[in-house]
């Protein structure tokens, strides 16, 4: 076996494990979150097609890859910086919306979302 081939199969190995220690650990204590991250720790296993495997073992199956048309290239870094900056904005609008519960409306949203709240 080749040790790319080898190297692949333990980083499936060990993503799949993650994958059923986080899925156990959230029923077992009713955490959504957990549960929240073995989905997606599971979406990324099934749909990371960098793993050095072919698609016919099942990863990789929803990778899309294609080359952009000749002289639209620059349309990925657009598509990049747009979706970075929207990220932010909705990052700040989220940071914003929790303060203004905490300052003004001081109706516990806040602390609700917090660890232990």
């Amino acid at each position: 076996m080749l040790p790319q081939r080898r190297t692949a199969l333990v980083s499936i190995a060990a993503a799949a494990l993650l994958v059923v220690v986080k899925l156990v650990a959230g029923l077992a204590t009713g955490s959504l979150g957990l549960i929240s991250e073995a989905v997606h720790s599971g979406t990324d296993l099934v749909a990371d097609g960098d793993r050095g495997l072919s698609p016919s073992t099942g990863i990789g199956v929803f990778t899309l890859t294609f080359d952009r048309a000749p002289g639209w290239g620059w349309t990925g870094d657009v598509h990049d910086l747009v979706a970075n900056y929207v990220m932010l904005t909705l990052v700040g609008l989220h940071v914003l919306a929790g303060l203004y519960h905490y300052f003004i409306r001081r109706d516990g949203v806040l602390q609700r979302m917090l660890p232990g709240g």
